[in-house]
Parts: structure tokens; C-alpha cells; sequence
């Protein structure tokens, strides 16, 4: 990922374009709009990712900002200040947390530090 905040990165393809305010696409288009705006995955995986609701076989995220969300279990209980888990903890924090995949995916996604299957990391602007 070249830049977290405002920038393009990518992952088998573009993964995410924008994390912030931009548009991201993952085997089609997985998040149009990170913070405030609509994104789909087979069919809608996030209507709206800051206020709104999303659907993935069933009810996969109530609500993104401060709602809770069930995937086989909670999957995210808050993505913008609460906690999460997918088969551990996915995302401790989005906005200004930590977040773990397989390991550490995410430690920081707005502010600070990525990475991925563990050694990937970097510093990314604010």
C-alpha cells in the first residue's frame, strides 16, 4: 500500500485505491467509498461504511460507525471506536486501532502502521 491516508495501493490487483476518501476495488468493487460513501462486494458487502448498513448473506454489518455486525458470530462490533472479531480479532480499532488477520494485518489503517502476513509494514503519511 503506497499511502494509507490519501493515496493508491495495491494487492493482487488494485486492492484499495483511496483508504480515506477514495475508491478501493477488490475482484470487482469492494469498497467505492471507505469513510462516508457505498461499497459492494458479492452483492452489497457494505452499503454504507461510516453511518449506513450492509448485507452479506444476512445481516453481515448493522452498523459500521457505532453499530454491531454478525458473520458467523460478531464479526465487527464497532468499526469506527469498538472492536471486532473474525476468527480472532480482525480489527481492534479501524479508525485509530489495531487490527489483526492471520496475524497483524492492520496495526493502524488511518493514522499508522501496516501490515500483511506479518513482515509488511510501513510508515504511512497523515
Amino acid at each position: 500500500m503506497d499511502y494509507y491516508h490519501d493515496g493508491i495501493s495495491s494487492f493482487s490487483g488494485a486492492f484499495m485505491d483511496y483508504f480515506h476518501d477514495g475508491i478501493s476495488s477488490f475482484s470487482g468493487p469492494f469498497m467505492d467509498y471507505f469513510h462516508n460513501c457505498i461499497s459492494s462486494f458479492s452483492p452489497a458487502f457494505v452499503d454504507y461504511f461510516h453511518s449506513g448498513t450492509s448485507s452479506f448473506s444476512g445481516p453481515f454489518v448493522d452498523y459500521f460507525h457505532n453499530g454491531t455486525s454478525f458473520f458467523s458470530g460478531p464479526f465487527m462490533d464497532y468499526f469506527h471506536n469498538g472492536i471486532s472479531s473474525f476468527s480472532g480479532s480482525l480489527v481492534d480499532y479501524l479508525h485509530y486501532g489495531i487490527s489483526s488477520f492471520f496475524g497483524a494485518f492492520m496495526d493502524y489503517f488511518h493514522d499508522g502502521i501496516s501490515s500483511f502476513s506479518g513482515a509488511f509494514r510501513g510508515l504511512f503519511p497523515r
